[in-house]
């Protein structure tokens, strides 16, 4: 079989997850500042605005959680082929409850 991941991509690939882990600390940050400012607007009873806060922390948590997931895995040996991976999207509901973080009936 033929060796699919070249040099040139093996290093994209290893740029993007440096760009992930650097860019997983700024998000920690904005996470904070996003409760926090949830927290005020939900002191000054606004909210509507509160809970638009909280979403994008929520939000941005769950982004978290999913680098955390893919960084679980080993990656390809030289002789597979491997495309990069996918974020689902927003929500991550069912794959988060899998892993422990969704709510049970």
């Amino acid at each position: 079989m033929k060796n699919v991941l070249n040099a040139p991509l093996k290093t994209a690939m290893a740029a993007t997850a440096l760009t992930l882990a650097l860019a997983q600390g700024a998000l920690a940050d904005e996470v904070i500042e996003q409760v926090e400012l949830g927290l005020e607007l939900y002191q000054e009873e606004e909210f509507g605005a509160a809970i638009t806060e909280l979403e994008f922390a929520i939000e941005d948590m769950r982004k978290m959680m999913s680098a955390q997931i893919v960084r679980t895995f080993p990656e390809a040996p030289e002789d597979w082929l491997a495309e990069e991976a996918v974020s689902g999207g927003s929500g991550g509901g069912a794959a988060a409850a899998m892993f422990g973080a969704g709510n049970l009936p």
